[in-house]
């Protein structure tokens, strides 16, 4: 694996998954990024994004010889319905998307149902109600 692996202890990684092929992890939410550029994953731990439509089940050896690519239909689904029923836009790195998380986070905690409880009962919506609905194979 020498020269083919780095361990990364944090940071932006867009420079560096820009010219990767591949990307392995235990369980890190930077999985995410990866997915999101169709790059071959390998999860090792339990996490929300290890599903088989995305995140190789091939051993570590064929990961690295031959990566099967994620289904890009698949994970465009499954992050629509993070998006509309778990993740508030917004962020830390910077004033300006706080100051956005900020002012929706107090009425979402405070919410009697959460978003996907809303979805559930059918009280949501447009996109965010009928994203998830998608069979893919």
């Amino acid at each position: 694996l020498q020269g083919r692996v780095h361990f990364v202890s944090g940071g932006k990684l867009a420079g560096l998954l820009r010219t990767a092929r591949s990307a392995v992890t235990v369980n890190s939410t930077a999985a995410e990024q990866v997915l999101w550029r169709g790059l071959p994953l390998k999860a090792f731990g339990e996490a929300i994004y290890k599903r088989p439509e995305f995140v190789s089940d091939q051993s570590v050896q064929a990961f690295f010889q031959a990566p099967r690519t994620p289904d890009r239909d698949a994970y465009l689904t499954y992050r629509a319905f993070l998006l509309a029923t778990s993740q508030i836009p917004g962020g830390y790195y910077a004033f300006r998307s706080r100051r956005k998380l900020l002012r929706q986070l107090p009425d979402l905690m405070l919410a009697e149902l959460s978003q996907t409880e809303r979805l559930i009962r059918g009280e949501m919506t447009g996109a965010a109600a009928t994203q998830h609905l998608r069979a893919v194979s």
